[in-house]
């Protein structure tokens, strides 16, 4: 459920175990179908649990929080870092990271879909007053 963010996330896990050996999509998707039930959207039912295993198997969000810490370390003075999260686990970690990191987050608009767009507080501060 962590990394899927699917609501039957124990009894999935239950039935795939159930079903090993797995040898091919196809049979895990069957596995998830047989606790989810069919098709009830244009999303397929196994779409969280093979989304959960490819950041799993991956190991996206370390590798993300990795990267932003890497790109806050080699930002420039008043920089900026903008980062597109492509499903909410992404955004929910880049947000903790920014908050935690004491960065600045405000929301803009490029090419019709949001971006976030974040630089450093101190940054800012020191622009403002070398400003005046």
């Amino acid at each position: 459920s962590e990394y899927g963010e699917e609501r039957r996330a124990r009894s999935i896990a239950r039935r795939i175990v159930l079903r090993r050996p797995i040898h091919t999509t196809t049979e895990l998707r069957r596995a998830v179908i047989s606790v989810t039930g069919p098709r009830r959207s244009r999303i397929d039912p196994a779409t969280r649990t093979f989304q959960a295993i490819r950041i799993l198997v991956n190991r996206e969000l370390e590798n993300l929080e990795l990267a932003l810490q890497q790109a806050v370390g080699v930002l420039a003075r008043g920089g900026r870092l903008v980062v597109i999260a492509y499903h909410s686990l992404e955004d929910r970690l880049v947000k903790t990271f920014m908050r935690r990191e004491d960065l600045s987050l405000s929301v803009g608009e490029a090419l019709g879909s949001p971006t976030r767009h974040r630089a450093s507080r101190r940054a800012r501060t020191a622009d403002s007053s070398s400003a005046g």
